[in-house]
C-alpha cells in the first residue's frame, strides 16, 4: 500500500461485539393532551355517525318515493292497457255496424239475397 493513504473501511466486528439498538423512550403524553385527543376523536366519531345517519335517512326517503312512483306507473300502465282494449273494441267492425244500425238505421246488405241486374 501507499504510504500516507488511510482506508476508511470500518473494522470488522465479531459476532460477540454487535451493537444493540436501544429503543428510544418517549415522554408520556400529558393528561390534558390525552383528554383533548379523546374529545376530538369522540367528536369525529359522532360527526361521522350523524352524517351516516343523515344519508341513510335520505336514501330511505328516496326508496319510498321510488316505490310509490313505481306503483303509480303500474296503475297508469294498467289503465293504458284497458284504454287500448276499449279502443280496439270501439274500432271493431261489429261495434261500428251496431252503432251505425242503431243511430243511422243503416244495415249491411246480405250478399246472398241481393239481386244483380245485368
Amino acid at each position: 500500500m501507499r504510504q500516507g493513504i488511510q482506508t476508511f473501511r470500518a473494522p470488522a466486528v465479531g459476532l460477540r461485539l454487535r451493537q444493540q439498538v436501544v429503543a428510544t423512550r418517549r415522554k408520556p403524553l400529558s393528561t390534558r393532551l390525552t383528554r383533548l385527543m379523546g374529545i376530538v376523536l369522540l367528536a369525529a366519531i359522532v360527526f361521522v355517525l350523524s352524517v351516516s345517519q343523515f344519508f341513510h335517512w335520505q336514501i330511505t326517503q328516496e326508496m319510498a318515493t321510488v316505490a310509490q312512483l313505481q306503483s303509480v306507473a303500474q296503475v297508469k300502465e294498467q289503465n293504458h292497457k284497458a284504454l287500448l282494449d276499449e279502443r280496439t273494441a270501439l274500432r271493431s267492425e261489429q261495434h261500428i255496424a251496431a252503432v251505425v244500425g242503431a243511430r243511422l238505421n243503416m244495415y249491411r246488405a246480405d250478399l246472398n239475397k241481393q239481386v244483380h241486374h245485368l
